[in-house]
């Protein structure tokens, strides 16, 4: 009873979900109309629409369905239990988790709307309600975020117990399925990872509630703290709804296949390693935020590390369909179909989790599978220079920072798009790094330059430029000049007839000041 609950909740989320990413990306493909179901989406709406379709899908769709549901359902019947070995608590655990489901949805219809702060919920954006503009849905968001923690945390223990003591007689470890493994092994993952970022969630409340700086760099706090305890959480994460479907996968293709499972073992070793190597990534969702370059390479060695005992999997997948007696059912197809998709999508890891690559892809059409969040790609994209190049103080300077000099820079084109270069010095080192991909711009939509001849930020997407990315001195003032700034970067806007070139992207004019 408990699986189907969590199974129809679950599926209910996905609708709720599912047209939430249908509004936006209606306004995406038809900006300024009205979305058939919806009416005008404005700029607060988009980004609550963008943020809460992320959470929901990720926290309330696919834990509930596969860690859950199958969870509930497959581990009992498969080791020769009755039921879960505490019940009660299994009880609780969709108690708690449906009340968090009331919670967020709750937060989406208070005053000032749901939480614009994007599922990953960095900080400053989600610390202040300058910045979201949703005080009360932030929140409730954190709430409810928490309270499904808590019940997953409950359910976890009830897992691990089940497959402990309550195996049916005769059944030794290596004889479970391996779909209740990786459930299980989900479930271990999930209470060792979830630690820190409850803390971090309790922190962030304080923040937005109680006037703290935990994650303010202007009192001493810092926004990469969060970044740090979230993705620890984070990629952990990633096999926790991974590696129940790949259980799924590899029961559907040794059943319809008519063979054992191909190295059963060593699929168990595997997965255990996975878990181990999994909590040892979690860095390269920041390449760009701002971390030690030296530590990058190590997360680099680490990502690609972790791809090894992945493409094992795959590996098993094709050796238990080899000379076996294949029947393409319904479940067949659907498995095959995944083990496609999935060595398609594995093959682009390989580019993206290396740091170099990255932060060039990042902020692309690849840059969503490397921690690319929606708070990260909303951001005018940065790139790490040599600040002796350009008037700009910074290591991560914006397009309008870039130097236009022609005395230390030489012209180059790059799709259209001018790119200046800055000359090599003997015995002073330069590194370029390439245009970032769109420049900072106002409300109007006008390209702005970041800093003024004081050197001060002189807009409020620099400011949230400067803080988004985790850069810790001379802080500047958080008060937005304009409230809605930070909806422009999710809010397609048209280019005006003054930077709009015929072809390719706007252009951004010399600094008339020679500033930046």
């Amino acid at each position: 009873v408990i699986a189907m609950q969590y199974m129809f909740t679950g599926m209910f989320m996905a609708l709720v979900g599912g047209f939430m990413a249908y509004v936006f990306r209606m306004q995406l493909a038809f900006p300024g109309i009205n979305v058939p179901g919806f009416g005008m989406v404005s700029m607060g709406e988009y980004n609550a629409l963008v943020t809460n379709h992320g959470t929901i899908m990720i926290f309330w769709v696919a834990m509930p369905v596969l860690l859950a549901a199958f969870g509930n359902y497959l581990i009992p019947l498969m080791v020769g239990a009755d039921d879960m070995v505490f019940p009660k608590i299994n009880r609780l655990s969709f108690q708690v988790f449906f009340v968090s489901t009331i919670v967020i949805l709750a937060s989406l219809v208070v005053e000032g709307g749901g939480f614009a702060g994007a599922w990953t919920a960095y900080p400053p954006l989600s610390a202040n309600e300058t910045y979201n503009l949703t005080p009360l849905g932030s929140t409730l968001w954190v709430i409810g975020v928490g309270l499904e923690f808590v019940a997953f945390l409950l359910g976890g223990i009830n897992f691990i117990t089940t497959l402990m003591n309550s195996r049916a007689p005769g059944m030794r470890a290596f004889d479970v399925p391996l779909v209740v493994w990786m459930i299980v092994v989900a479930s271990i993952l999930f209470m060792l990872s979830v630690g820190p970022l409850l803390a971090g969630a309790i922190m962030l409340i304080f923040d937005q509630t109680l006037g703290t700086g935990f994650f303010n760099p202007a009192t001493g706090g810092d926004p990469i703290l969060w970044q740090h305890l979230f993705w620890f959480f984070g990629h952990p994460e990633v096999y926790v709804v991974l590696l129940p479907a790949m259980g799924v996968v590899i029961e559907i293709i040794a059943t319809f296949s008519r063979k054992k499972v191909f190295g059963y073992r060593i699929v168990i070793f595997t997965v255990v390693a996975t878990g181990v190597l999994s909590f040892f990534v979690w860095a390269h969702h920041q390449f760009i935020a701002g971390i030690d370059p030296r530590m990058a390479n190590i997360f680099t060695i680490t990502t690609l590390l972790i791809s090894v005992p992945i493409a094992e999997l795959c590996f098993v997948y094709i050796a238990t369909l080899y000379g076996g007696s294949i029947r393409l059912t319904t479940p067949m197809l659907w498995a095959l179909a995944f083990v496609a998709e999935f060595l398609i999508g594995g093959v682009t890891g390989i580019f993206l989790g290396a740091a170099g690559s990255d932060i060039y892809f990042h902020d692309t059409g690849w840059g969503d599978s490397t921690g690319g969040s929606p708070t990260t790609r909303a951001s005018p994209s940065l790139r790490a220079t040599d600040s002796r190049t350009s008037g700009c103080s910074r290591r991560f300077r914006c397009w309008s920072c870039w130097p236009r000099s022609s005395s230390s820079s030489t012209t180059a084109t790059r799709r259209g798009a001018p790119v200046r270069r800055p000359r090599r010095t003997p015995g002073r080192p330069t590194r370029w790094s390439g245009p970032p991909s769109r420049p900072h711009r106002t409300a109007t939509g006008a390209p702005t330059t970041c800093r003024s001849s004081t050197g001060a930020l002189t807009n409020s997407a620099c400011r949230i430029a400067w803080t988004t990315t985790g850069r810790r001195t001379n802080p500047p003032d958080e008060t937005p000049d304009a409230p809605h700034a930070l909806a422009f970067a999710f809010f397609p806007q048209p280019h005006t007839p003054e930077v709009a070139g015929a072809v390719g992207r706007p252009r951004v004019p010399a600094d008339p000041g020679g500033v930046g």
